[in-house]
């Protein structure tokens, strides 16, 4: 008799023993997918119904503090929209400690979903994760003054949520 097979792995969407992991440790997740213009991280927390999205933000938020950029989902967009989910995460009085969900994008160390990761992790969250794959500070400002960064730190560090 044939296995039957979930429609989403054989989309190549869900790995269902990875989510399994994830899901019996009954720690939140923070998902973090990226689209062609931004970036889109949710803590999730689950229960017997189903998957309950306690928070959800888009990068492009950033424009509220003034960021103009063509695309949000860059290194130094990322970082920033990491550092204020992080932000928003300890205003609401979340749990902290949580495990990243990035599903079956690709991955490259450095990359754009590990400095939304250096963002969130900056920001107070405990987020297990290797040391070495995070971007390094020239990677991850791209052309941007460090100056700059600070600036818009300052701005998220102000703002009330």
């Amino acid at each position: 008799m044939k296995k039957h097979d979930y429609r989403r792995r054989t989309e190549l969407r869900t790995n269902y023993e990875k989510r399994f992991g994830m899901l019996k440790s009954k720690i939140p997740r923070i998902v973090v997918r990226l689209t062609n213009k931004r970036v889109i991280m949710q803590y999730v927390l689950h229960n017997l119904k189903g998957d309950n999205v306690k928070l959800n933000v888009y990068s492009d938020v950033l424009s509220g503090i003034g960021l103009k950029t063509a695309s949000y989902k860059s290194r130094f967009s990322g970082y920033l929209a990491g550092y204020y989910f992080g932000k928003k995460v300890v205003a609401l009085k979340l749990k902290k400690e949580a495990i990243l969900d990035l599903g079956m994008q690709k991955i490259h160390k450095g990359g754009k979903l590990f400095s939304v990761l250096k963002g969130m992790v900056d920001s107070g969250m405990a987020i297990a994760h290797e040391p070495e794959v995070l971007p390094d500070m020239k990677t991850l400002l791209a052309g941007k003054s460090e100056t700059e960064l600070k600036e818009y730190l300052k701005k998220i560090d102000g703002l009330k949520f």
